[in-house]
């Protein structure tokens, strides 16, 4: 974060550099504390603040993390906007930049006739690991030089924390939507281990399901509770119990 600076020089009087504390220490360190939180760091100056510069940076005790920054965007978003974290739930980590899991398999079996002195045939199953990282995000702001002194620059503080907060739900949202579209459903999978190979007719039959689901939800009055029905039964035919729709927005 930077703040747009005059670049006049500071009077000597308004700090002691070469004790690296300034004078007015008590009254500007809370000027930033009211909208920064308290850094987590001492408060110690620069030799170099007595000169005038282009851009003026916060000070080095607020450099990294910020929980109360942290707070002040929880307490921006409220809990209905979080809606995509129900359909795909995430949890937040620290630790590391790169995540590793295992998937296992358990294919399912019918039992098959056996000779008396023969062998059971054994079930099957499968273990792959899978690897991936996180990618890091984010946005800054930037601030004029005693901003907190004037109503329009307390205004631009505001707005940028509702910018960014703003920008978080989009991220989120793009991220859910782009997540679901991109993979594979469940008749999809179930089609490539159990389906037939795509044919002209097959495809057909395909494009004319979607047709017909259409307009089933277009033309009938009980469209939408009909086409909710024939989707829970073929789901649950194969081992799937829906419990979310995804709509555009006005429907």
């Amino acid at each position: 974060m930077a703040y747009s600076a005059p670049k006049e020089p500071h009077g000597d009087g308004r700090r002691d550099v070469a004790n690296g504390a300034s004078r007015d220490f008590p009254n500007s360190t809370q000027k930033f504390a009211d909208y920064f939180g308290q850094p987590s760091k001492p408060y110690l100056l620069s030799p170099y603040d007595q000169y005038g510069r282009e851009n003026f940076a916060l000070p080095e005790a607020y450099l990294g993390y910020s929980p109360y920054m942290t707070d002040v965007m929880i307490n921006l978003i409220r809990e209905e906007d979080l809606w995509p974290t129900k359909l795909l739930p995430y949890r937040e980590t620290k630790d590391t930049s790169t995540i590793t899991w295992n998937e296992y398999h358990f294919d399912r079996h019918l039992l098959g006739p056996v000779p008396e002195e023969g062998v059971s045939r054994l079930v099957s199953q499968r273990m792959s690991e899978r690897r991936d990282h996180y990618t890091r995000y984010g946005l800054a702001m930037i601030l004029e030089h005693g901003f907190m002194n004037t109503e329009k620059g307390r205004m631009c503080y505001t707005n940028n924390l509702q910018q960014i907060r703003n920008a978080v739900l989009e991220t989120v949202y793009l991220g859910v939507l782009e997540s679901l579209l991109h993979c594979k459903s469940y008749d999809e999978v179930w089609n490539e281990r159990c389906g037939t190979v795509m044919t002209a007719q097959t495809a057909r039959r395909a494009l004319a399901t979607e047709v017909e689901d259409w307009a089933t939800v277009q033309k009938t009055e009980h469209g939408w509770d009909l086409l909710d029905s024939r989707c829970k039964r073929i789901m649950r035919a194969r081992g799937v119990e829906p419990d979310s729709w995804i709509v555009p927005d006005g429907i």
